[in-house]
Formats: structure tokens, C-alpha cells, sequence
């Protein structure tokens, strides 16, 4: 089968009150709207369209010929979550667990009797979250820790004696991994008093660098990597998570562009339009930058501490599948001509999610009926519909069973 599915909107308050409004093309309604929904997560089901269903009770019905016999025998439920996500606030500082961290952790709060919906309980399913963002207009993060010399150049050139003492942190003995994971424990046990004016002297600085003038000197790789810092300052003035992320790379993904986010990697996500895909979990654990639950012991213990260089991909290609290694999602970018006579004849060996964000697209099934897609449309394929044919125009996003 080939269903439409209506989907929900989360309103955190760190949504954008436009920028999916203007996706789905409809009127805005003052309300930040940060994320939508779509596929067979408990937290937010998306509904079949035709029957007003959810997703999993049509799962739950007959796995083994919406999933496939293959998938529905090692698990039940759908593997992957796809999201429209639009920040125009920052995102919480967050980790996310690999499979065993969130199995044990899931127990444990079980264990204790927590309520899966206590706004203090971090594990909410069972599963990891690996997640792959993609950028539908420009869109800024923080993913992963510096090179441990490159974050003492750049703080060394803010010339702030109040870092001091972060410096002499992260010049202390041992490997990177171990001189971050000191740094930031140590850092996030910082009085208020104190990280609030660290803060502060770190937002002035770049400021002043940032605005021209005779005495302006360039403002080098300190200013360039810190050009978020009096934004999220502004909105955390005495939060431990900025001092934190100090120590993060910057990133910024243009139209296309995207970033693989493994289990343990902490990143933020400041702002911008994406779709994001990730494992079928809610699982997030946070250190900063939110009014939510913060974690820190856990996050201690998640978190990834070696140095990355943020491998940002780009789409080459009418058909591009973007790199995530592992099984539960694959994200595919599909261009579709613009004279409307472009198609794809397409083999599904499991359940796929179809979402439009230019254009539209027509889905033909192997009985010749169609469905047809129109900006922020998205509909959901069964394995058993075994092939089918895409044509139309515009942009098209295929989520499926990773490889």
C-alpha cells in the first residue's frame, strides 16, 4: 500500500513560528512549531489519511506484510523516524545513547517505577538514536569536540585573563579525549557566579571584535569560531552548557548539505530548516542550554570525548543516498526534472517513507493507482507494495532500511 499520513507538530519553544508553516504552505499561527513528526514513534504516530488510523496499530495489524517478513521477525516496529526541524532558538547541548547504553539505561528508570513521560526521566525507549540532519535552508549546529590545541589558539586569541584557568585545564597531561572529558566535568560544576562572568567576558569580546572599527584588529579564527557565542549568551547567561560548547566545532550546512551524528556525539543545534532522520527513539540526554531535564552524570557517560572533524556531505547528483552506517535508516535525495516527465522505477525491500519538499510527485503502485505529493506532503510504502513507479517534479526525500 501506498498511504498519505497526516502528521503532528511538536510546539517547543524553541520552534520557528514560520519556517514550517511556510514548508507546508499554510498560515502560520504565532505558535513556535518545532518539529514535525513523521512515522510510527508512541511519542507523536503519525495517522493513514484514509482511515484516521495510526501508523502503529496498521503495523501492529500485520507486520510481517508492512515490514516485511525480515524486519518484522527481528522487530515489530518501524526502524527509522524522520522529522521536519526548524530552530530558531538553540537546541539543548544533547547525547544521544548506542544500543547498550539505552537498553540498560531504559531498565533502569523502569526499574525505579519513573513514568515514561516525567519531563525527569531520560531514557524513553529502548533504542539508540544515530540521526542524520539535512539542511533545507542554511542551518547552524555545534557537533562534536575540537582538536584540544586548536581550542587553546582560539581561546588564547580572545586574550581574556578570566580563561586562564581554563587554559591551564586544557593544557594539563594526558590524551585529548581525557584533557575534554576533565574539562568539561569540571566545567559544568562551575558556580553560577562564576560561569555567568566567563560568559559574559566571552560575548563581550566577540562583540567587540565583531563590530568595525579603527581599532579593530582581525578578528582571526577566535571571532570566526565563536560567532554564536552573544546569541545563545544572550538567551543562557549563566548556563555551564555555553562554556561547554566553546570546546565544540561550528558548523553550517548549506541547502543540501548534512551531518551523520553518531552515539556519543555531543552537539547542539542552533538554527535553520532540516529534515532529520534518525533510529525510532526519543532518546536524549542533555547537559545545557535548556529549561528541560539536564543529566550530567549521564551525559558524562555517554558522551564521546575525541576530537572529530565533521565530515559534512554533499549531495552529487540527480539520486544521491547520503552516508549513514548503520541499519535502521537510509536517506535518499531524489531530483525530479522540471519538465514533469522525470521518473523513477523503484524497488522497496522494506517499509519507506516518501516526503516532498519542492514540487510534487506522483507515486504510481504496481495496481495503477496513484498518489500524488505536494510540498510538505509525505506518505508511507509497504514492503509488500514490492516496486513502484515516482515521477513528477522538484525534491523528494526517500527514507528506508539502512543497508
Amino acid at each position: 500500500m501506498i498511504e498519505p499520513l497526516l502528521c503532528e507538530i511538536r510546539d517547543y519553544a524553541w520552534g520557528d513560528p514560520e519556517a514550517i508553516p511556510r514548508l507546508l504552505g499554510v498560515s502560520p499561527t504565532g505558535e513556535p512549531q518545532a518539529e514535525m513528526w513523521m512515522g510510527a514513534h508512541p511519542g507523536a504516530p503519525s495517522l493513514l489519511a484514509s482511515s484516521g488510523r495510526t501508523l502503529p496499530d496498521a503495523i501492529a495489524d500485520n507486520p510481517k506484510l508492512i515490514l516485511g517478513e525480515k524486519l518484522a521477525a527481528k522487530s515489530p516496529e518501524l526502524p527509522f523516524l524522520c522529522k521536519f526541524l526548524a530552530a530558531a532558538e538553540p537546541l539543548s547541548i544533547q547525547v544521544h545513547p548506542d544500543a547498550d547504553q539505552a537498553l540498560n539505561g531504559f531498565l533502569r528508570e523502569e526499574k525505579l517505577q519513573i513514568d515514561r513521560d516525567d519531563p525527569t526521566r531520560t531514557y524513553r525507549d529502548k533504542s539508540h538514536k544515530p540521526e542524520l540532519i539535512v539542511a533545507l535552508e542554511p542551518f547552524r549546529a555545534l557537533c562534536g569536540f575540537r582538536a584540544v590545541n586548536e581550542t587553546i589558539a582560539i581561546i588564547r586569541g580572545l586574550g581574556l585573563p578570566d580563561l586562564d584557568e581554563m587554559l591551564r585545564f586544557l593544557s594539563g597531561p594526558g590524551s585529548d579525549s581525557e584533557i575534554l572529558a576533565r574539562t568539561v566535568q569540571w566545567l559544568l560544576a562551575l558556580p553560577t557566579s562564576q560561569v555567568r562572568k566567563w560568559i559574559a567576558a566571552v560575548r563581550l569580546e566577540v562583540v567587540n571584535r565583531t563590530v568595525p572599527s579603527s581599532d579593530a584588529v582581525s578578528s582571526g579564527d577566535a571571532v570566526c569560531h565563536l560567532s554564536w557565542v552573544p546569541d545563545v549568551a544572550d538567551r543562557y547567561p549563566d548556563d555551564a552548557g555555553v562554556l561547554v560548547a566553546l570546546l565544540l566545532n561550528p558548523v553550517l550546512l548549506e541547502p543540501g548539505e548534512a551531518v551523520f551524528l553518531s552515539a556519543g556525539n555531543v552537539h547542539a543545534y542552533l538554527s535553520g530548516l532540516g529534515i532529520e532522520v534518525m533510529a525510532n527513539s526519543d532518546n536524549v540526554i542533555r547537559g545545557g542550554l535548556t529549561k528541560k531535564n539536564i543529566d550530567i552524570d549521564e551525559l558524562l557517560t555517554v558522551a564521546k570525548f575525541t576530537p572529530i572533524d565533521v565530515p559534512v556531505q554533499s549531495p552529487v547528483g540527480a539520486d544521491h543516498l547520503y552516508h549513514a552506517p548503520v541499519s535502521d535508516f537510509g536517506l535518499h535525495r531524489i531530483e525530479l526534472g522540471e519538465s514533469g516527465k522525470d521518473h523513477r522505477e523503484l524497488q522497496c525491500a522494506g517499509p519507506e517513507l516518501i516526503v516532498v519538499t519542492e514540487g510534487q510527485a506522483v507515486l504510481e503502485e504496481q495496481s495503477g493507482a496513484t498518489t500524488t505529493l505536494r510540498r510538505g506532503q509525505v506518505a508511507f510504502v509497504s514492503a509488500d507494495e514490492g516496486s513502484y513507479r515516482m515521477s513528477g517534479h522538484g525534491l523528494v526525500w526517500r527514507i528506508t532500511v539502512g543497508a
